[in-house]
């Protein structure tokens, strides 16, 4: 059993970043997680308690911002001393070049979608942890003619939502739910329109057509790219469904666990 830090921990940040936190703890089952660092907490210089470190990628390795920064920066002082690291869940979107070295100093690497993979120079492409934390649905039920309404996340097109919207339209937002519960109440309808990643996985999840537009990274792009270069005739929820996903096995052989 291996004692194991968790750097940028996003679970109470919204529901498909605490479905990731809930399936990198499953993946971490019968290792010991002696610490998980939240994304705005202040960092010591190491945790000698440790014998593993996993930075949790998701959204937040791009353009050079602070916290991709400081985790980075972080993640090389424990490799420099010794210790087992890794990225994993990764959307890495225009970081300088120096930070590369830290992704080549790790023990194993992971992104989210391919065009995040080919920066980092890794073959390893699954999809969004998120998936692993949901139920898919057996069978689709009926669709209706509603369209629901989301975030636009991080993006500049909240206009084109809110163009959607009517005082009596359904809107379905990520924040302090959980995301089974999104999932849930997106079935049955004919179309989700949002500029949050996670609210493309959601209706994915529940077999629901989704028009996603761009956010503050290439997250969307690349992961609607990816489907449409892999030549499956799947619609895009089934695709999802159908992909191979990141196994405690694949993480714990990188890791050296």
């Amino acid at each position: 059993m291996a004692r194991v830090c968790i750097l940028n921990w996003t679970a109470g940040y919204h529901a498909g970043c605490a479905a990731v936190c809930e399936s990198l703890e499953r993946l971490l089952e019968g290792h010991e997680v002696v610490k998980r660092v939240h994304t705005g907490e202040r960092l010591p210089m190491l945790y000698p308690e440790a014998d593993a470190v996993i930075l949790n990628g998701e959204g937040t390795l791009h353009h050079d911002r602070p916290h991709a920064v400081k985790f980075l920066a972080l993640l090389s002082r424990f490799q420099s001393a010794g210790f087992n690291t890794a990225i994993v869940n990764a959307t890495w979107d225009a970081m300088s070049e120096r930070w590369l070295d830290v992704v080549r100093g790790c023990d194993f690497v992971s992104a989210r979608e391919p065009w995040s993979a080919k920066a980092m120079g890794t073959e390893n492409v699954f999809p969004d942890l998120s998936l692993s934390a949901v139920r898919w649905p057996n069978k689709l039920g009926p669709h209706t003619s509603r369209i629901v309404t989301g975030g636009n996340g991080a993006g500049k097109y909240g206009d084109v939502i809110g163009a959607y919207r009517t005082a009596s339209s359904a809107r379905v937002f990520l924040r302090k739910r959980s995301f089974q519960s999104v999932v849930d109440e997106l079935a049955g309808a004919s179309m989700y329109l949002t500029g949050e990643y996670h609210g493309m996985y959601a209706a994915a999840a529940a077999g629901v057509s989704c028009m996603a537009l761009p956010s503050n990274t290439h997250k969307i792009e690349a992961t609607i790219d990816w489907h449409e270069r892999s030549g499956e005739t799947y619609p895009f929820w089934l695709w999802l469904q159908k992909l191979p996903r990141l196994t405690k096995e694949v993480l714990d052989e990188g890791l050296g666990l």
